[in-house]
């Protein structure tokens, strides 16, 4: 064989190999359009599945997650995140507000959203009562939206605030449902 029959099929070998194996950018490009089905199902569920995706996609092992407790863990601790940051944003508020009624209210809804932090978790599981515990959370935020409604409080930060949470609960609270559904369908 001379040295340029092998250089031509070592090009040609070459090139069909690098149709099979797409370069890690390509991989990562490819796969980031096409999550997996377990994200898929999570998102589909909740309100916001553009959303859902984006937070899914800010940790990248949980794109490739197998499990829907690793899911719900990760979306339940987003979520408690999300409810300290609310939580600081109303107490903030509160600092620098004049009038004593919104002072109050403001101070209110940062111990609603204070509290969310505990009822997001699994805990529930085993009695089936994981998603009703996780609703509780919202139950406080709207809660706090009452006592601001109550109060004449308001204003596009704070409606921005509470969107922004629940768009992370949603998230949540779809994982934990699909998750107690799997686990009370196995009883």
């Amino acid at each position: 064989m001379d040295s340029h029959s092998f250089l031509l099929i070592s090009a040609v070998i070459f090139l069909s190999f690098s149709l099979y194996f797409p370069s890690k950018a390509e991989a990562t490009f490819q796969f980031s359009g096409h999550p997996n089905k377990l994200l898929t199902q999570v998102c589909k569920q909740s309100d916001d599945f553009g959303f859902c995706m984006e937070v899914m996609k800010s940790k990248p092992r949980i794109l490739s997650a197998t499990n829907i407790r690793t899911v719900a863990n990760f979306a339940l601790a987003v979520t408690r995140k999300e409810s300290l940051v609310t939580r600081n944003f109303f107490n903030r508020l509160a600092s620098v507000a004049k009038n004593p009624a919104s002072v109050e209210v403001l101070k209110e809804c940062a111990t609603y959203f204070n509290e969310t932090v505990g009822m997001l978790n699994l805990d529930g599981l085993e009695g089936g009562t994981a998603s009703l515990d996780v609703h509780y959370a919202l139950d406080n935020v709207q809660f706090c939206e009452n006592a601001l409604a109550g109060a004449k409080v308001g204003s596009g930060s704070i409606s921005a605030a509470i969107g922004g949470w629940k768009k992370y609960f949603s998230v949540a609270y779809a994982t934990v449902e699909i998750i107690e559904d799997e686990t009370t369908s196995v009883f």
